[in-house]
């Protein structure tokens, strides 16, 4: 994992099972933001601010039209309107590696408009899905960057720099399988050295899809993503963020 200065060009961008990085040709911003909610009541002297509930943002969304049916284009995933699992993972200085920094969340669609007279053009908003309306922190770490996996993985550990009390939201974005069978965890560790099973993910891999798991409680200092493989092979991406 690399430090600096970045560029979007190193950013991926994956919706539900679809690797949209290549279609993607801006996204208008993104990110976590409060309203300003006044408190003050009727005889107060001063007027008393706090904050309000945190918006997921990830507005402004741009692709090159794309039909294709396999891998997924943008024409193809995104023109059912509907609920997705999100991962924008930002590369630094190079294509995303396990540990650098990805925003995530789960997001409603909310328009779908194809323009343009040269390059035809995908426009795209999104708004915070409600199935997420209890979590407030949408950044995290990439824990598994789209590589292709045909042995069983232990992902390399993901150092935060402490132990955290209030649970995380653990995302499966599976690009690419074969229909093999396949046990996919996220792992934590106080040490690096002695792992336990924070989530078990739903899916065995044996078909591409999109999973979001909750964790409670305490996550260790050290996370990685496990992959063990039955039969197959199979790529995915995978993040963990903190609450």
């Amino acid at each position: 994992m690399a430090t600096g200065k970045t560029h979007a060009r190193h950013f991926r961008l994956i919706v539900d099972s679809a690797d949209l990085s290549g279609d993607t040709r801006q996204i208008g911003e993104f990110g976590v933001s409060r309203q300003i909610a006044p408190i003050e009541g009727w005889s107060d002297g001063v007027i008393h601010y706090s904050l309000g509930h945190a918006e997921h943002i990830l507005t402004g969304y741009q692709a090159v039209f794309n039909k294709n049916p396999t891998p997924l284009g943008s024409h193809t995933e995104l023109s059912d309107i509907e609920e997705y699992r999100v991962m924008l993972a930002m590369g630094i200085r190079a294509a995303p590696v396990v540990g650098d920094p990805c925003f995530m969340g789960t997001f409603d669609q909310i328009n779908y408009l194809v323009d343009g007279t040269d390059a035809v053009l995908v426009n795209v908003d999104f708004i915070k899905s409600v199935t997420d309306s209890g979590y407030e922190a949408a950044f995290g770490n990439v824990l598994a960057a789209g590589a292709s996996l045909s042995a069983t993985t232990n992902g390399t550990s993901v150092d935060n720099g402490a132990s955290s009390a209030d649970g995380a939201i653990a995302f499966l974005l599976i690009t690419a399988s074969d229909g093999g069978t396949w046990s996919l965890k996220v792992q934590d560790s106080p040490d690096d050295g002695a792992w336990s099973d924070l989530t078990t993910f739903g899916s065995d891999g044996s078909a591409t899809g999109a999973e979001r798991d909750i964790i409670a409680g305490t996550v260790d200092r050290y996370t990685r993503f496990q992959a063990t493989r039955t039969s197959g092979t199979l790529s995915a991406w995978v993040g963990i963020v903190r609450q």
